[in-house]
């Protein structure tokens, strides 16, 4: 702990204070102060600043200068000091005892005495506070201990939990949806037990994101939608079967899984609250942001370092947002923490993690060991849904190959693993990934067996028609005559967005854009573009018109926008092709800060494959495309 001011702050769990109450603080106004507080004395450059808070990140001064005024906004403007274009300097005194044990000054006045009393009063009331906190947490190390306000479940809907194992009791998993209703408000009937249809939760798991639309937007309430699945398993040395809970909260910009391992049902009420929590008190679900969200997560693993769940959501965040370093220092601690707790699912889904990660920098050989642990891991707890996940993983590996043969199996163990399992969609994914991988191939009859194999499940399973956007946009790639490909694309646009299916939706945009603007119908290439809400994406598309039209200016513009916003958010397939374009633009001003951010993105983001595909393009502008 370190001391100063009215402030204390926890360094090992990289937490803020004041009064002892927890400073809300992103993840790089946290290292920008950890940054500060390591070196006190030390004139630290706005290079040395970014290199230790952004680390692998270009970004310019300016974010420098808006982290340093948000970090004094908190500890105060006497807290940093500018040294104009030298750097910056901590001015804060600071202790690693409790101001408690400091020594008075003898030349204070009587009122700074008494403001001091005050404040050592307070301190020792907060460490006194800690130390029961910290005896009780030795107590239960499984437990994480918070609060239980009430108007944070003022806006949490669920739907009856559902198991499909004949080992769970009936009356225990009714008593348990009893608890959830009495914390939170239940929509939809109890179906608990259902082997068939898709009801309740088994329905919500298919499509979060339209169930939570039908049930909780249709009722002008903003709110999260909760509900979860119930699976059982018996290993040769135990007497009695175990429990696990696959849980999944939708929000309004994201969801939220997790899993809770439990040797009887009646602690899991309890055990899912203390899992929900930390997650309830923030602004995840609502924050459009996904850097943002990330870094709202960074906050929460740090005030709760050995939540699971929080640690697990925040590596696939940072693997996205290729943060690999820190990533890989992550799955470490995911692994050893899953270990200590005896969680099995999580000492899977650290291998799972290790394997995307390895996948990530193209080390497929052990990528693939690493899925093979996951998958023998999950099949001891019989964990079938989480399966078929991983085996679409391995897909990845395997697709570097053209062995069909291989892949085939892969997928086909995947969407078996996934209708064993009561998931559709991910079934339904298996085969238009069977469909697509056939395509690239040349394999014309077995990508639309496969193709109408997964339409056909959409209509078997009834699922709305978000799930057919993928199919369209597939019979699309498939058409062979512009005509044929307009009608699907149109279809495509006609059908509901969902998080997990904007992506089709945007790949479809971008494809009209380009056809109107090779027709140079700039209304509807503008139109097209503004239908995307996001504005990374949208200023994208915005730097393609404006370049089509012949108006550099105002193409500049859009590729800086569209530039900064992606590197800010992780969105590198655009930060890429924005710096490039921005290259191609600014030749004629080689020496611009532009240009050399532009440079040091492309070197420091591209991977061999992007760099090998942009390769004339590159060599164009004077970036040697070297894709070793």
């Amino acid at each position: 702990m370190l001391y100063f001011s009215e402030f204390c702050f926890d360094t090992q769990h990289q937490v803020l204070y004041q009064k002892g109450s927890v400073v809300s603080l992103n993840i790089n106004q946290v290292r920008l102060l950890s940054l500060f507080l390591e070196n006190p004395a030390k004139l630290l450059s706005k290079e040395d600043i970014l290199s230790h808070v952004w680390p692998r990140k270009v970004l310019s001064d300016q974010v420098v200068f808006q982290t340093i005024s948000q970090l004094r906004a908190v500890l105060g403007d006497d807290a940093i000091k500018t040294f104009p274009k030298r750097g910056y300097q901590w001015q804060l005194a600071f202790s690693d005892v409790p101001p408690s044990q400091n020594t008075a000054s003898d030349h204070v006045n009587s009122s700074v005495v008494k403001h001091k009393m005050v404040y050592i009063l307070s301190a020792l009331a907060i460490i006194f506070v800690s130390g029961v906190s910290l005896w009780m947490s030795n107590q239960e190390k499984q437990k994480v201990v918070v609060d239980k306000p009430a108007q944070q479940l003022a806006n949490w809907f669920v739907i009856p939990f559902a198991t499909r194992s004949q080992a769970l009791p009936q009356q225990a998993l009714k008593d348990l949806n009893h608890q959830l209703t009495q914390r939170m408000q239940q929509i939809q009937r109890p179906d608990t037990h259902s082997d068939s249809a898709l009801e309740g939760a088994w329905r919500f798991f298919a499509s979060p994101f339209m169930t939570r639309e039908t049930q909780i937007i249709k009722s002008n309430v903003d709110g999260v939608l909760l509900s979860g699945v119930i699976y059982s398993y018996q290993l040769v040395n135990q007497q009695s079967p175990h429990h696990i809970l696959e849980y999944l909260a939708q929000g309004r910009y994201r969801q939220w899984r997790g899993y809770l391992h439990m040797h009887s049902l009646p602690q899991l009420d309890e055990a899912l609250y203390q899992s929900l929590a930390p997650i309830m008190s923030s602004d995840f679900f609502n924050e459009p942001s996904q850097s943002a969200a990330t870094a709202e997560l960074a906050t929460l693993v740090a005030r709760y370092p050995e939540h699971l769940a929080l640690l697990q959501q925040l590596i696939e965040l940072q693997i996205e947002q290729t943060e690999y370093d820190i990533a890989d220092a992550q799955i470490e601690k995911l692994a050893a923490l899953a270990k200590a707790q005896s969680q099995p699912v999580y000492i899977a889904y650290a291998h799972w993690l290790r394997g995307k990660l390895l996948l990530e920098l193209e080390q497929h050989q052990l990528a693939m060991q690493h899925f093979e642990q996951a998958q023998s891991h999950l099949a001891q707890i019989n964990l079938l849904a989480l399966q078929s996940e991983v085996s679409q993983s391995q897909i990845d590996v395997a697709g570097v190959s053209t062995d069909f043969a291989q892949i085939q199996t892969y997928l086909f163990q995947a969407a078996s693993q996934a209708r064993l399992a009561n998931r559709p969609a991910q079934e339904i994914r298996a085969y238009t990934l069977l469909s697509i991988k056939a395509a690239k191939l040349k394999l014309y009859k077995e990508r639309y067996d496969f193709l109408k194999q997964a339409e056909l499940l959409i209509e078997d399973y009834q699922l709305d028609d978000s799930h057919k956007m993928l199919t369209d946009y597939h019979r699309a790639l498939f058409a062979k005559e512009k005509e044929q490909k307009l009608r699907y694309y149109h279809r495509v646009l006609s059908r509901p967005v969902t998080p997990e299916n904007f992506w089709v939706f945007f790949s479809v945009t971008e494809q009209l854009v380009d056809y109107a603007l090779a027709e140079r119908a700039w209304s509807a290439a503008e139109a097209l573009s503004q239908r995307i809400d996001e504005p990374t994406r949208r200023s994208y598309l915005m730097a393609k018109l404006s370049v089509a039209k012949g108006e550099p200016e105002l193409a500049i513009q859009h590729a800086t926008t569209a530039f900064n916003l992606a590197r800010t958010q992780g969105i590198d397939w655009v930060g890429l092709e924005m710096a490039l374009m921005l290259l191609e633009l600014l030749q004629s001003d080689s020496g611009s800060a532009q240009v050399t951010l532009s440079k040091r993105y492309i070197s420091n983001t591209a991977k061999s494959w992007w760099l090998t595909r942009h390769q004339q393009r590159l060599e164009q502008v004077g970036v040697e495309a070297n894709s070793y």
